[in-house]
């Protein structure tokens, strides 16, 4: 996410691979100490309940334990980590009450035709990266702006969804079985009428070509049942653009309705510049599934700033008819966000603890403004 840089890989005698410069967002179990990246590893191989590690690798010795992998950030520096073992099969407890305020009709399992784009009143949305840790009621439902998410994966969220339509996601290859289970439950995807594909393949080692394969096998039957399709996000520079190009290309026959944009910076300007520039080289219909404030191309981000980018991003989508949905980056609480200088925790739209607003989480459910 938001970085262009190469990632490296350092494979360990315990089989599992570190990834330097790359932190897991969310699913907290708790830190603790460790003598290594290796007994990081180790320790949360004993506990039933953890996934995934991050460790400090600048000399703190803290050891992050994770109970998901599903969010990852790119830092520059003094983070390693590790999926450890597959995430626990995950069957939904119930049916959380349909949509109630969903722009689009919602499809019956075998519609065949698609779906028209929403309208473009309200396009607002929340990037949920809290799970179960946070209250969802806080930024939707009772008149709140927002009326749809998406959490970087096929699963619903087992709280109230305050009824907003959930936009399942195809997140990376190594998602191909949670996928399929999430498809195969029976109605589960019934109020799904899109879906999101790929979490920025170009900074986690996909090809395009890779991607067009998975698109056609995995992404295109899902035609038949009505649905909407989105295609990969990528980082916001010449390289993700390229790839980008390249994945189309290759990608011949697929059914791509919408296409996924993800900006990091401080400038509005600039972020209109690219926007404007990406539909004007792809022609597709856009959802800006992340957008936050970040200085990794320089710029400052003070929380003036972050609202101010935010007031003046989210007007200007509104007002652009090729964009369909946006959702600021993140509906997240100010301690999930890692404050590592860059993607500052002023971006949070929830408090500490998850059961109030921020200031610009009260901005964003009034509009944005």
């Amino acid at each position: 996410m938001r970085i262009p840089f190469l990632l490296l890989f350092v494979s360990l005698s315990v089989t599992q691979t570190v990834i330097k410069n790359t932190e897991f967002i969310g699913g907290d179990l708790g830190a603790t100490k460790a003598s290594s990246v290796t007994d990081c590893i180790g320790m949360c191989s004993r506990r039933s309940d953890c996934v995934a590690i991050t460790y400090n690798t600048c000399g703190g010795r803290d050891c992050w334990m994770k109970s998901t992998s599903n969010l990852q950030k790119l830092s520059n520096g003094c983070r390693a980590s590790a999926i450890v073992r597959a995430a626990p099969t995950k069957t939904p407890t119930r049916q959380p009450t349909p949509t109630t305020r969903s722009p689009t009709k919602n499809p019956t399992p075998t519609t065949k035709s698609p779906n028209p784009p929403p309208p473009s009143t309200n396009k607002m949305g929340l990037a949920w990266g809290d799970w179960e840790n946070s209250d969802m009621g806080q930024l939707a439902g009772g008149g709140k702006r927002p009326f749809w998410y998406h959490s970087w994966s096929a699963w619903k969220m087992q709280q109230n969804n305050q009824g907003l339509e959930f936009v399942p996601m195809f997140h990376s290859p190594g998602k191909q079985g949670e996928f399929s289970q999430a498809k195969g439950t029976a109605n589960y995807w019934n109020n799904c009428p899109n879906m999101l594909f790929l979490n920025e393949p170009d900074l986690n080692g996909v090809s395009p070509s890779e991607a067009a394969r998975l698109y056609k096998s995995v992404f295109n039957p899902l035609k038949s049942l009505g649905k909407r399709l989105g295609g990969p996000s990528v980082a916001s520079n010449d390289a993700g653009t390229n790839w980008q190009a390249s994945f189309v290309q290759q990608c011949s026959g697929c059914n791509i309705d919408f296409m996924q944009v993800h900006w990091y910076g401080s400038d509005p300007q600039a972020f209109k510049n690219y926007v404007s520039s990406f539909y004007n080289r792809f022609k597709k219909p856009i959802w800006v599934t992340e957008i936050g404030c970040a200085t990794y191309g320089g710029g400052s981000c003070g929380d003036a700033q972050i609202s101010r980018l935010m007031r003046e991003a989210t007007s200007w989508m509104n007002q652009q008819s090729y964009i369909e949905r946006y959702s600021w980056f993140a509906a997240m609480q100010t301690s999930t966000i890692p404050n590592d200088g860059q993607l500052p925790r002023g971006n949070a739209l929830l408090g500490s603890g998850g059961r109030s607003r921020t200031s610009l989480g009260d901005q964003y459910i009034n509009g944005g403004a």
